[in-house]
């Protein structure tokens, strides 16, 4: 028995427009309330549970009516499908949490929606196959993302510890048209699905292990659509720009005057030159002080370009939106700035390390040659990029992190910085 593609697509496109429904709804419901920002956080996690339960149902059933098809096309006796649990009130309140600790916008939160909504279907079809002893396979679809292909290569399977994470379908993400397929006997297909092309893809890849062999099929992926990504990216920065609620502007003045210089502690990386790091001390002498008249209740950045130091940009006590500001943009973004000449700093008006939007910042922009985060009390960190450093693969493996944490941005400022550990110095 082969599932013919035409009914796969079918199945396929109604999970997708399911989950997309669910996603736009909230978003919906955001922009009627002024954004994620003018929302009490309670209500949003609330509305965002009732929707994520309320479509995960039926993601789920559409599921379950999918399985006990194919099982009576193959012949298989078996018990009628069960449905699996939608998301429960904790995890999305874990989840609305995480995401909107950092810059984000309406529709990352709605994607956290729509993942969990079809994070049913997928639970549903290996609740089940677990059951009956039945085969599953990871069908990709769409714009496929290399672990998606990764794991699509794997073929059929039995269920194992790798396909679950935390008693759940691994490996959900947002704007995901891939999808779990099911089989009774071996002679039981996807019309289309073959996974010897995937492993093939995987086998010929550049490098001896399997992460070299994966950031070399990223590499080669985002070639390909490198356009297509760089569009989304400027299409992602437009939005979080219409969120931006307070920042330092052009014109206004500043009064700077010194600060303690011992409680400055002698930063930046150690291959930068002795006047290079008395620029840094200064610049972030300045932040602090700026910090400190706001009694740290705003985050400030500088930037340091060709021994000049910018002039401060403001954001609130949880983040700084840097590339709102025209004249930071295109100190960063600008077509005759030199590859990895800037260093970036702001404070943390906490203790707290480097957040996952400070990673983004670093890993967007090739100017960006170091990052930095100065705490009220005058410690500081910075990550810099070494000369091996490698744009596109770094820039792979962050999102690639993204997507497989979305609900842990702590988590993935750690992985980032130990996987990239060698071409990355950090202090």
């Amino acid at each position: 028995m082969e599932i013919s593609l035409s009914d796969w697509m079918k199945y396929k496109n109604k999970l997708s427009a399911i989950s997309t429904k669910a996603s736009d709804e909230l978003v919906a419901w955001l922009q009627t309330k002024g954004g994620y920002q003018s929302v009490d956080k309670e209500d949003l996690i609330s509305y965002a549970y009732s929707l994520a339960t309320k479509y995960g149902e039926a993601t789920a059933s559409l599921s379950a009516q999918m399985y006990d098809e194919v099982a009576e096309a193959s012949g298989a006796t078996v018990p009628s499908a069960e449905v699996a649990n939608t998301v429960s009130y904790s995890e999305m309140t874990k989840a609305i949490n995480g995401v909107t600790k950092t810059q984000t916008t309406n529709k990352n939160i709605g994607n956290v929606v729509s993942r969990y909504t079809k994070r049913a279907a997928e639970d549903t079809t290996l609740n089940n196959a677990e059951r009956d002893g039945a085969q599953f396979a990871w069908v990709p679809m769409g714009d496929t993302c290399v672990f998606c292909l990764t794991l699509a290569s794997r073929g059929w399977q039995y269920m194992s510890k790798s396909a679950r994470k935390n008693g759940h379908a691994s490996h959900i993400h947002a704007n995901c048209d891939c999808t779990y397929a099911v089989r009774f006997s071996e002679d039981d297909d996807v019309e289309g699905y073959d996974p010897k092309v995937y492993q093939n893809m995987y086998y010929s890849a550049e490098g001896s292990t399997p992460s070299e062999k994966i950031n070399s099929m990223r590499r080669i992926q985002y070639q390909a659509n490198k356009d297509k990504i760089n569009a989304q990216k400027r299409a992602n920065y437009a939005e979080k720009n219409k969120t931006v609620i307070s920042q330092h502007k052009k014109g206004d003045k500043v009064n700077i005057t010194d600060v303690a210089i011992d409680k400055v502690k002698a930063i930046g990386p150690s291959q930068s030159s002795t006047e290079e790091k008395t620029l840094l001390q200064e610049m972030n002498k300045q932040i602090l002080k700026i910090s400190k008249e706001s009694n740290n209740s705003n985050e400030v950045a500088m930037a340091l370009s060709n021994k000049t130091i910018s002039k401060p940009v403001m954001g609130t006590q949880n983040n700084v939106k840097i590339l709102s500001d025209p004249d930071m943009y295109h100190l960063i973004k600008g077509k005759d700035t030199e590859l990895r000449s800037i260093t970036v700093s702001h404070n943390h008006p906490g203790l707290s390390y480097f957040s996952a939007d400070d990673v983004k910042l670093f890993v967007d922009n090739p100017t960006i040659k170091t990052m930095e985060v100065v705490t009220n009390t005058g410690q500081t960190w910075y990550i810099s990029k070494k000369d091996n450093y490698d744009d596109v693969d770094s820039f792979n493996l962050f999102y690639e992190l993204v997507r497989e944490n979305q609900d842990d941005p702590e988590k993935v400022v750690d992985l980032f910085l130990k996987k990239a550990h060698n071409v990355v110095e950090r202090n």
